[in-house]
């Protein structure tokens, strides 16, 4: 049961309210025979919010399920870049930590609460200063993409869960973004068709072999031509998931050396609004 068919129930209900109303008026002789109309009415319609009641309970618990399943998900992953083998430290374009694994508290033998906030060049030696903030600025150089954005709608009142839809959006983003040429441009475009909303980004770079597209959902897949660029080959498999928990889908079409075209479909459907402006 959802908003709109609930509310075309109030407004039958209504209107049949409305014609006992007008049955009301008739004679004193046909007054047995309203009386029963009404009661039958009446019964009808506890009937139908007792559905409506059932349906609304079966959409909270769902939501639920999913919410939980979603947090189940992220410690899972959380945990999956705890035990992995290797140090990583994750740091902003101005090289201060905002993130690290066990394998790296454990090399450096310090707390990961001293680490957080703390710049990444206080364990480079200073005769190597330089040449790291050349590496860490060559790193930077490559997010500096156009991101080209369009909507047919100023804003859209939507209902879904905003931690799910901005981890979404922005993994698929960061892809876009992360295998792109320097100066190239991603393109942003978001409609509305057939009661659910779709996001559709679309980059120019190195794309994805034909034989590989359906394995970009698997855990720790990556494909065989991203050569140097770091990752782990989560993102895809998260996104994928949290599409599953949302009922949204997803499609994906690349060519190599062309390009990347992502579609997202979500229905609108969950119980917290969200508004999503252009």
């Amino acid at each position: 049961m959802n908003l709109d068919n609930l509310s075309l129930q109030i407004e039958n209900m209504r209107q049949r309210v409305n014609h006992l109303q007008r049955q009301s008026q008739k004679p004193k002789g046909q007054q047995i025979e309203i009386l029963a109309e009404v009661f039958e009415e009446l019964y009808f319609a506890l009937e139908e919010l007792q559905m409506t009641n059932e349906d609304l309970q079966q959409q909270n618990q769902e939501l639920s399920n999913t919410q939980q399943a979603l947090v189940a998900q992220r410690h899972h992953y959380q945990e999956l870049f705890e035990q992995v083998p290797d140090a990583y430290l994750v740091t902003d374009t101005k090289g201060i930590i905002q993130e690290a694994n066990h394998t790296a508290t454990t090399l450096l033998n310090i707390s990961k609460s001293f680490l957080i906030g703390e710049p990444l060049d206080i364990y480079v030696v200073e005769e190597e200063h330089p040449n790291f903030h050349l590496k860490l600025s060559h790193l930077c150089d490559r997010s500096q993409h156009a991101i080209a954005f369009s909507s047919e709608y100023q804003s859209i009142e939507a209902n879904f869960d905003p931690k799910l839809l901005q981890y979404i959006l922005t993994n698929l983003l960061s892809n876009s973004l992360k295998y792109s040429p320097v100066g190239s441009t991603v393109i942003f475009s978001v409609t509305y068709s057939k009661n659910q909303i779709v996001f559709q980004i679309q980059d120019f770079g190195i794309g994805i072999p034909a034989t590989e597209i359906e394995h970009i959902f698997e855990p720790f897949h990556r494909a065989s031509n991203v050569g140097n660029v770091s990752g782990m080959g989560l993102g895809m498999s998260i996104v994928k998931k949290a599409l599953d928990l949302h009922s949204g889908q997803i499609t994906v079409e690349s060519f190599v050396k062309v390009g990347t075209t992502c579609t997202v479909a979500l229905p609108f459907s969950g119980n917290l609004p969200t508004h999503v402006c252009a």
